[in-house]
């Protein structure tokens, strides 16, 4: 697989776009809804895929007020990120997530999936502008026990 120097963006756009996948996790996991918020651009739009998509940072405030009541004690693991660049102030990105909650003493599956996100640079900071959550579960095993005391 060759490199296309072309897509190719600079290593602290790079940096600066990694760091966003780990600070999305740290404030989604943490409940902190508006250190969630502050990552996206008011115009943005999140998608879970086959459910609506929810449009500007309004809308996305309650979307993630609602999922941080029930998703305390989540922990994401974020990897496998590839981004490239579409021009000096867009970029799309990929990243494998799995997520995983405590629940007392179990461990339950939250999501397993990937990423899909459009990012854009406004006033010299990376923002996503776009992500849609793809699972690779069926929602049967959402919630499924990973781990428990025997």
């Amino acid at each position: 697989m060759s490199i296309d120097i072309e897509r190719t963006l600079p290593v602290a756009d790079r940096v600066a776009i990694t760091e966003l996948y780990a600070r999305y996790s740290t404030s989604f996991d943490t409940g902190d809804v508006p250190g969630c918020i502050e990552l996206f651009t008011e115009d943005c739009t999140f998608t879970v895929t086959g459910r609506e998509p929810v449009a500007g940072t309004a809308a996305l405030a309650q979307f993630f007020a609602a999922a941080a009541q029930r998703s305390a004690g989540t922990h994401h693991i974020v990897s496998n990120i590839l981004v490239e660049k579409m021009s000096t102030d867009r970029a799309r990105g990929s990243a494998r997530v799995l997520a995983l909650r405590v629940d007392g003493e179990t461990v339950r599956l939250a999501a397993l999936g990937r990423y899909r996100d459009e990012f854009a640079k406004v006033d010299g900071r990376w923002l996503i502008h776009t992500r849609c959550v793809d699972s690779g579960v069926p929602d049967s095993l959402v919630g499924a026990v990973v781990v428990r005391p025997d």
